[in-house]
């Protein structure tokens, strides 16, 4: 029980963390790498994500 919520709490941090530079990182990572529904690569790269957190969540 104690490990669930330092793993909830690591988590959160981590979204909290997140949420600080994303607003200045996005939109220079989009004019970097460019927009990547424009270039067809956020399907392909969801599909490859997803498959990687199915898998791991089979073996645990």
């Amino acid at each position: 029980m104690q490990g669930d919520a330092v793993e909830t709490g690591l988590a959160l941090m981590v979204i909290g963390i997140d949420s600080v530079p994303a607003p200045t990182l996005t939109p220079w990572l989009v004019n970097r790498f460019g927009d990547g529904f424009r270039d067809g690569l956020v399907v392909p790269f969801a599909a490859a994500v997803l498959g990687v957190l199915v898998s791991v969540g089979k073996r645990t």
